[in-house]
């Protein structure tokens, strides 16, 4: 197994939430948006362990789930795959006793309907997750948590407020769970929230927002410098709605740390 040596580990620990990456696709694609999520929540102070559907069969990732004993399970689902993955929702659920949670595009997509495709489903959010997961996590009221949707206990769904995060407190991510050596020997590197764009085939509009929302250029400066000079990447996948901005403001900012303007 690609984790038998986090065994020992989990057992020295309890394990706050299982992030599962359930995308199935035919050749392993870094997982972004689920590593953001999960930084968010390492900052905070909570414990988190990961799976990929890509990278190992059902039965291993519900072995493990039973092993790590976490409080919670987030799941991220595109709408291609929702169906899947409510049945694994509900195999992780039959076996063992944990609140999953579901995020992605499609929980904006269909809404409070989810609860009735899948009843297994214990909390979803709706967006963007980085402070709506540590929320939870932390144990406040779902209802009084932005991005949240929850089910009382007549059954009545909750849908809160969907709001956008200030790109400025989003932390990137450093995988720390997260095995990147079985993922092409590259960063994806994404350098703004949002987009102003109107497609009609895609969500990211509404699943990030309409507005653009760019991170700083020292902000960007930070993560390239991270993987190249600690981790010793340098092959970047960049995305960006405005290149050209982005590049004026890495340019300039990588001439002020070579001294070259002031």
């Amino acid at each position: 197994s690609l984790y038998r040596y986090e065994k020992k580990i989990m057992q020295k620990q309890n394990i706050d939430i299982f992030f599962i990456a359930a995308n199935r696709l035919s050749t392993p694609y870094l997982p972004v948006g689920c590593a953001f999520v999960a930084q968010a929540a390492m900052d905070a102070g909570f414990t988190y362990e990961f799976g990929d559907v890509t990278l190992e069969s059902e039965d291993t990732l519900i072995e493990r789930i039973f092993e790590a004993k976490p409080r919670y399970v987030g799941i991220s689902t595109m709408t291609l795959e929702v169906f899947r993955n409510y049945a694994l929702i509900r195999r992780i659920k039959a076996a063992y006793d944990v609140r999953v949670i579901l995020g992605g595009p499609h929980v904006l997509a269909d809404g409070a309907l989810i609860f009735e495709d899948c009843p297994e489903i214990d909390i979803a959010v709706q967006g963007e997750g980085e402070e709506a997961i540590v929320a939870i996590l932390r144990g406040d009221p779902l209802e009084k948590i932005s991005n949240v949707m929850s089910r009382k206990q007549d059954g009545e769904v909750v849908k809160n407020c969907v709001t956008y995060l200030d790109v400025d407190t989003i932390n990137f991510p450093r995988y720390h769970r997260i095995p990147l050596r079985c993922y092409p020997p590259q960063m994806s590197i994404a350098s703004s929230r949002g987009c102003v764009q109107s497609c009609i085939f895609c969500g990211a509009r509404r699943f990030l927002g309409r507005k653009w929302r760019a991170f700083s250029s020292t902000r960007m400066f930070e993560e390239f410098n991270y993987w190249y000079s600690v981790k010793t990447l340098n092959e970047f996948r960049h995305f960006v709605q405005k290149l050209k901005t982005v590049k004026f403001m890495m340019c300039n900012l990588l001439q002020m740390e070579l001294g070259l303007i002031t």
